[in-house]
C-alpha cells in the first residue's frame, strides 16, 4: 500500500466545543501519524484559496445542494452556480469565526482514511459514529 498524506482541519466549533483530543484520538487508532500540526485563526484569503472559486467545484457543489432539496421534496429557485457561490461565501466566513487544527495526517491509504473516519460533508446524512 502507498503511504499518503492528507489535509485535515478542525473548524471552529470543533476547537470551541472542546472535541481536539477525542478527534486526534480518532485518528492515531486508525493508524494514522500526524506529521505536522498548527492551529490558527484562519483569514479570508487562506479560506477563500482552499475553497476554490473554480465554477466546475462551484457548480459541483450546487447540484449535491440541488439533488438533497428534491430528495426532500422542494424545488430550488437558484441556479447550481449561485448556490455554490453562496455556500462558498458562507464556508469562508465561518472559517474564520474562530481558531482551527490544521494538520497532515500520514499512513496507509490516509486519504480514504481520513474520509472515512470524517464522514459525508453534511452532517445530517453522515455515517453514524463518523466525526461529522
Amino acid at each position: 500500500m502507498a503511504i499518503e498524506q492528507t489535509l485535515a482541519v478542525i473548524k471552529p466549533d470543533g476547537v470551541q466545543r472542546g472535541l481536539v483530543g477525542d478527534i486526534i484520538q480518532r485518528f492515531e487508532r486508525a493508524g494514522l501519524k500526524i506529521i505536522g500540526m498548527k492551529m490558527l485563526w484562519v483569514n479570508d484569503d487562506l479560506v477563500a484559496r482552499h475553497y476554490t472559486d473554480d465554477e466546475k467545484y462551484l457548480m459541483s457543489v450546487g447540484q449535491k445542494a440541488i439533488d438533497a432539496a428534491r430528495a426532500r421534496g422542494a424545488e430550488p429557485t437558484e441556479t447550481a452556480l449561485a448556490i455554490g457561490q453562496r455556500v462558498r461565501a458562507s464556508n469562508v466566513r465561518y472559517m474564520t469565526t474562530g481558531p482551527v487544527l490544521a494538520m497532515v495526517l500520514q499512513g496507509n491509504t490516509a486519504v480514504q482514511s481520513v474520509r472515512n473516519i470524517i464522514g459525508g460533508t453534511n452532517p445530517l446524512t453522515a455515517d453514524i459514529g463518523t466525526i461529522r
